[in-house]
């Protein structure tokens, strides 16, 4: 068995960590891992297959102390293939490369769709030991290849799910019950860290519109930065009646079931797995069309798209669906068709090709 130590850097628990997660785990028995991560990460503590931990204090994104200890770990161990998982990793084996003398070729997962403009992350990409750049879309794909010298570098790695966590849940009220909504009332979601990036006030705002028309409870399940600002934004509008917070739930497989429709404000994603598990749970879908979500939903098909920020758009979308039972069936059943592309066991067997490709 050859060996792959994942470098992760991240201390908190979203939709990346996620990914490693389900990798390492559909992995297991097939090569031998490792996880180079800060002490205090999420991911250290969900891991349940036996692997090896080496940990770090993470202080800043750049750190020579932690470089020269990968280049240790990876020589002493007989390391075959270092997978990076985030910039801040990509920090840590460049500088183990160029200031350490690290040769063990290496692989990254770009999991954003945002050009590389900065004159150093080009150089690092571009590095001779880079082997192969996985993106999560097409969209993140096309984003980043202009910056790319060698092409065949880039491949398509869609992130996956475990589909049968979330199609096998059932329907529990648990939402209904914790918010006091009424189980016959219209129960209208969305899940994401509370950043700029996911849009909440757009959430908000289409919730406004829509409540002009018809009686309904919405729901915000997530926590981060904004928090503070998004409830003001909902006492602003005096909507602290009809608007909840949720906050950070570790019971997504159950309580998304609770939600009649799934409504998705973000205004750029890699690909926005959240859409999956939305989709896997049999939850009809209006979202944004950005980045790599056009890869998930096809439009009028298995959900429907508008432009981000377009609130006008994305209520009639949403009241489209509550009046149309016949739409909002067909949307379910095409989802869960189209579902199967997007399994786990997927994308960890095309990472695991991916590797042979290399060490063979």
């Amino acid at each position: 068995m050859f060996h792959v130590t994942h470098i992760s850097t991240a201390k908190t628990w979203r939709g990346g960590e996620q990914q490693i997660y389900y990798l390492m785990n559909h992995l297991n028995g097939k090569i031998n891992q490792s996880i180079f991560c800060p002490y205090n990460a999420v991911l250290l503590n969900k891991i349940e297959i036996p692997i090896n931990k080496i940990t770090f204090n993470k202080r800043g994104s750049i750190n020579i102390l932690v470089a020269r200890k990968l280049k240790k770990y990876t020589v002493e161990n007989k390391v075959d293939l270092v997978h990076i998982h985030d910039s801040h990793a990509h920090n840590i084996y460049f500088l183990a490369c160029i200031l350490f003398g690290l040769k063990i070729p290496a692989i990254i997962t770009r999991r954003i769709e945002k050009p590389i403009t900065n004159i150093v992350s080009k150089y690092k990409y571009n590095h001779q030991n880079i082997q192969k750049i996985i993106c999560v879309s097409d969209a993140v794909k096309e984003t980043i290849s202009p910056f790319i010298t060698d092409k065949e570098k880039l491949k398509t790695i869609h992130s996956g799910i475990d589909i049968d966590k979330y199609s096998k849940t059932a329907k529990d009220y648990i939402l209904h019950k914790t918010f006091n909504i009424p189980t016959s009332s219209i129960l209208i979601g969305t899940i994401g860290a509370l950043t700029n990036q996911k849009d909440h006030f757009t959430f908000i705002d289409v919730a406004e519109k829509i409540l002009l028309k018809k009686e309904a409870y919405f729901i915000i399940i997530g926590s981060g930065k904004l928090e503070k600002e998004i409830k003001e934004t909902i006492n602003n509008k005096k909507l602290q009646s009809r608007i909840f917070l949720a906050g950070f739930r570790n019971d997504i497989p159950t309580i998304i079931k609770d939600l009649d429709i799934f409504l998705f404000t973000s205004i750029f994603e890699g690909l926005g797995t959240v859409l999956l598990d939305a989709m896997a749970s049999g939850i009809p879908i209006v979202s944004t069309d950005v980045s790599g979500i056009p890869e998930i939903i096809e439009n009028d098909k298995n959900g429907l798209l508008s432009k981000p920020k377009d609130t006008t758009n994305l209520a009639s979308q949403v009241l489209e669906l509550i009046e149309n039972d016949e739409r909002r069936n067909l949307f379910i059943k095409n989802g869960l068709l189209k579902i199967n592309q997007f399994s786990a066991e997927n994308m960890a067997q095309q990472n695991f090709e991916t590797y042979l490709d290399i060490i063979q």
